[in-house]
């Protein structure tokens, strides 16, 4: 018998036959029917609640391994052409070096000329200076 029948025929029997028993009994039943169909219902949910948890799981993994796949290839990508980067850079540097090297070679050699004139005109001039003062001082006085 249904819920809504034995309601009705609870209704039906309430106002004639009931007894306090009869009415313990069929609340007890209903209650127990109630409880049996409630659980069937939680327990319907709880399948479906679970097989929607397997499908999110299965999805977001599917989600996952795609983003893994599309980072590894932006990295990949990303690797390859700060390699070259890199690679440009350090060509360049070397050029940069190299060129530098060569202005303070040329300009180490210039300096050590200038000083090798210098020096060699303080060689000649000095003693010059020295004999000229000799010959004012000696001959003057």
């Amino acid at each position: 018998m249904t819920l809504a029948k034995r309601v009705t025929h609870i209704d039906a029997v309430l106002p004639t036959l009931c007894t306090k028993t009869d009415l313990q009994r069929e609340t007890g039943a209903l209650r127990v029917e109630l409880h049996e169909q409630v659980g069937a219902l939680r327990s319907e949910m709880h399948v479906e609640f679970k097989a929607v948890r397997n499908e999110m799981h299965v999805e977001f993994k599917a989600v996952r391994t795609e983003m893994h796949a599309e980072f590894k290839a932006v990295r990949t990508e990303m690797h390859t052409g700060l390699q070259s980067l890199r690679s440009e850079m350090h060509t360049e540097f070397k050029a940069v070096r190299s060129e530098m090297h060569a202005g303070f070679t040329t300009m180490s050699q210039m300096m050590m000329s200038q000083t090798r004139w210098i020096i060699g005109t303080l060689l000649t001039v000095c003693p010059a200076l020295v004999a000229a003062t000799l010959f004012v001082v000696r001959y003057q006085g």
